[in-house]
């Protein structure tokens, strides 16, 4: 499911360190609020929201992984499509314009708190749906920067998938690194 909200405005920052994932449904009131700052510009948005799939722990299936890429694929295009069509709104459709406009998708750990999900394959399949969608940039939020690795690696990966054109073989070789990723889990 994608829910796509067009040329809304963004008034605050949330702090997630302390209400990310399941803690967020148990906060208080008062722990959101102090967890929000408001800007003091607010910027005017379009904002996708992807249901990430809720598979939790243990080694994805080829059906899984299909369905993780298309809809992350889905939603990408769609955040893509309808951010062109608001920027053309916005501009008045003013064709000396059109050729500063670019894409930007600012994501994070997709599924990975609450719903359990595997943060490699996050990365990587929002990596890939990104270069497939021609998305221009890929923001990927954390809480901390001690996963930068994480990313370098993902990157590394997507890079070398990237190389394949037939998304069965995709597949198969991000099985096979989903087999790794959790036995170094597990260990």
């Amino acid at each position: 499911l994608s829910v796509l909200i067009s040329n809304t405005e963004r008034v605050i920052r949330i702090d997630t360190t302390k209400v990310y994932g399941n803690t967020f449904a148990k906060a208080s009131e008062r722990t959101l609020a102090n967890a929000c700052e408001y800007l003091a510009k607010p910027q005017t948005v379009n904002l996708i929201a992807i249901e990430a799939p809720g598979y939790g722990h243990g080694v994805y299936t080829r059906d899984q992984i299909d369905y993780i890429l298309v809809t992350c694929f889905v939603g990408f295009k769609a955040a893509q499509i309808l951010a062109n069509k608001t920027y053309l709104l916005n501009t008045n459709f003013q064709p000396s314009r059109i050729r500063e406009f670019r894409t930007k998708i600012h994501t994070g750990w997709w599924g990975c708190g609450a719903y359990g999900n595997n943060r490699q394959m996050m990365i990587l399949t929002q990596i890939l749906a990104a270069y497939w969608t021609n998305i221009d940039e890929l923001v990927f939020h954390t809480q901390t920067n001690e996963y930068e690795q994480e990313i370098r690696i993902a990157r590394e990966h997507a890079e070398r998938l990237l190389k394949e054109t037939k998304l069965d073989k995709i597949i198969d070789e991000i099985l096979k690194l989903n087999l790794h990723w959790e036995k170094s889990n597990n260990t």
